[in-house]
């Protein structure tokens, strides 16, 4: 069970989790403080806003898991993305305007989740272009792990019996003290 719960959550999924959450938490906290006429620390804190905003959270990165933006954490076409989380948060809406009748204490003020869900869009979609284009610039890199460019074996011939045998990584000169 552990092993199968360590193959689905890698660091990296568990990463891109943790900072979306910090992202949208981040939005719709600091819209409270320009959407809103009221005192926004009393309602985050009195007013059940934190728990409203929550809730609209977990409609989101439930969506999210769904509709498969953390199973493939590279975003290979902008247009994509951009159509998925706007559905997402379509669905997240409509979930929070047909709950509103049935349970008013958990529906988000207006000003709050237009301005917030906006703000929160914009947000994933750079910050998920920006992982990217990290992951891609990194994979690249000499000594990542992801550099392509070098050959795993080179064709050096092979040494005889009385050569001493030397270890030479890809792209890395050895230096004459390693010699000994």
């Amino acid at each position: 069970m552990a092993r199968r719960f360590r193959a689905l959550v890698t660091a990296g999924r568990l990463t891109l989790l943790i900072s979306e959450i910090l992202l949208l938490t981040a939005a719709f906290v600091l819209t409270t403080y320009f959407g809103l006429k009221v005192d926004p620390t009393v309602f985050l804190l009195y007013d059940g806003g934190l728990a409203q905003i929550s809730l609209f959270l977990l409609c989101l990165l439930t969506g999210m898991y769904f509709r498969g933006l953390y199973a493939d954490i590279r975003v290979k076409s902008r247009v994509a993305l951009l159509q998925d989380l706007c559905l997402v948060f379509g669905i997240a809406i409509l979930i929070q305007g047909l709950a509103g009748p049935f349970a008013p204490g958990l529906r988000l003020p207006l000003p709050v989740l237009i301005l917030g869900g906006g703000l929160a869009l914009a947000a994933i979609f750079a910050w998920r272009i920006l992982l990217t284009a990290l992951a891609r610039r990194t994979a690249g890199q000499p000594g990542s792990g992801g550099d392509r460019s070098q050959p795993l074996v080179s064709s050096a011939p092979v040494p005889g019996p009385g050569d001493e045998a030397v270890l030479v990584r890809p792209g890395v000169a050895p230096a004459d003290s390693d010699r000994a």
